[in-house]
């Protein structure tokens, strides 16, 4: 019966037991150099590469020069597949997560964290994509965690009172909602507050995203009373100085 080829053999050797100056020529041998070339490149004779040789087939088990090599060889190309395949699947698993969540952490999401506005990103099935730093403060949760939830744990459900149902996150008009009709948020400690939507949506490859400004109604009604006063002030001054400027007229 005919021996296995040296390509039907599982052959592996530790190389961790060479010496420096044998590591040196099994390196050079790897390269294609020849045994006159490996002496020239080491200054060394080429008797005395044979001898290296020697010692080295001693330690890594008695195969021909070219049989260690070429198995030096193969065993090199398979770590370098392996790490290949994992920096693959590490690759693959950062691409699913982008696509997972298409906002993603980009420059897109750095500017939305800056605003002073709430701000919530969701799908068609109610599962949010994102919410800014501002709506995670004013809900109660912290960065990243409210990623995957469905935008029902934002909400307080008391039937047809104040129930902001998904439809009603879906409702993509310009407008605000919930000033004239009651809708209620509900914090991560499940304390409630009244609350203003407003819902913009855009189709994409993978359906369409809706995104929605998320206001505290007391914080915009009394924004709203300072922004009236402050108008009434000003006006208040341009008439006073209206007549000012009549009075040194007519004087």
């Amino acid at each position: 019966m005919p021996s296995p080829s040296l390509a039907d053999q599982e052959i592996t050797f530790d190389r961790s037991r060479l010496s420096a100056r044998e590591n040196d020529i099994f390196d050079l041998a790897t390269q294609g150099l020849t045994d006159q070339q490996i002496a020239l490149r080491l200054d060394i004779s080429a008797s005395t590469v044979n001898s290296y040789w020697v010692r080295i087939r001693g330690k890594l088990g008695h195969l021909s020069r070219t049989e260690l090599v070429a198995t030096a060889l193969r065993q090199e190309a398979q770590v370098m597949q392996e790490r290949l395949e994992s920096e693959k699947a590490a690759l693959t698993s950062q691409i699913s997560e982008k696509s997972r969540h298409p906002l993603g952490e980009s420059l897109s999401t750095t500017i939305l964290d800056c605003l002073p506005e709430a701000v919530v990103a969701f799908d068609e099935s109610g599962r949010i994509l994102y919410a800014n730093a501002q709506l995670e403060n004013d809900f109660g949760y912290g960065p990243g965690e409210l990623t995957d939830h469905d935008t029902g744990c934002l909400t307080l459900h008391l039937g047809a009172l104040g129930c902001v149902s998904l439809d009603k996150w879906m409702d993509d008009q310009p407008t605000w909602r919930g000033v004239h009709e009651l809708y209620y948020g509900k914090d991560k400690q499940g304390r409630t507050f009244r609350i203003m939507l407003r819902v913009s949506s855009q189709s994409g490859p993978e359906g369409r995203i809706f995104v929605a400004l998320v206001r505290k109604y007391m914080e915009e009604v009394e924004a709203r009373r300072q922004r009236a006063i402050e108008r009434a002030v000003v006006y208040r001054s341009s008439r006073e100085l209206s007549y000012a400027q009549a009075s040194v007229a007519l004087g």
